[in-house]
């Protein structure tokens, strides 16, 4: 499959958060999780599209965006991810409140969810290492795309002079980490439960993975 990598531009924007809401529950549409798509994708990609949007980088083919990729070479950017996330959370926690989501019934659990993980632990992450997150389409995946973007990325944290880069994975019985062991990287921290609570079946973990780079 012929595809295109290039830099993030700010027309992409919605259409990056149409991807990652699509793809926001293990690959599948976030709704049945949560239906408020504009506050999903604040929490999860809002940081790096208006603090880093230069280390974001999507993929092309035929000239639609296929997927994206979000990265991060700052130091503290854990800290504003955070921030970010927690504004996006705390705006769904009122408007449930206030009843907006009497009709969605999943909202409700999965604020709860979210505030059980904050308070059961969240996976602990290098120090002094780069970041990322990949989201893919479905059709799109297993043909290289994520690959490149991964190697793109790798190159920017080495000029930025990072040793290592890692990433928020979600694993559960229908989903092994075989394509990111397969990409050189090994499990730092791992810490039972996720956002998507009961909807996984079997045991379910959020991990933090770590790749160390070669210069």
């Amino acid at each position: 499959m012929n595809f295109k990598l290039r830099q993030y531009q700010p027309k992409d924007r919605e259409t990056l958060r149409y991807i990652c809401c699509e793809t926001g529950f293990i690959g599948e549409p976030i709704d049945q999780i949560f239906y408020d798509r504009k506050i999903f994708a604040d929490m999860i990609i809002g940081y790096y599209l208006a603090r880093e949007p230069k280390h974001t980088l999507v993929a092309e083919v035929e000239g639609n965006i296929v997927g994206y990729l979000t990265g991060s070479i700052a130091n503290n950017a854990q800290i504003w991810v955070l921030a970010f996330g927690t504004s996006a959370i705390i705006k769904a926690a009122i408007k449930s409140v206030l009843g907006f989501y009497k009709t969605h019934s999943q909202n409700k659990k999965f604020i709860k969810n979210i505030f059980k993980l904050a308070f059961s632990g969240l996976p602990d992450h290098p120090k002094n290492a780069a970041h990322c997150h990949l989201n893919l389409l479905k059709g799109y995946r297993g043909k290289g795309i994520g690959t490149a973007l991964l190697k793109t990325f790798y190159k920017q944290a080495r000029k930025a002079e990072f040793t290592k880069v890692f990433e928020d994975v979600t694993s559960h019985p229908g989903k092994t980490l075989k394509y990111f062991k397969q990409a050189g990287f090994t499990i730092f921290d791992e810490k039972p439960g996720t956002l998507f609570g009961d909807k996984l079946k079997g045991k379910a973990s959020s991990i933090c993975i770590v790749k160390s780079l070669d210069f």
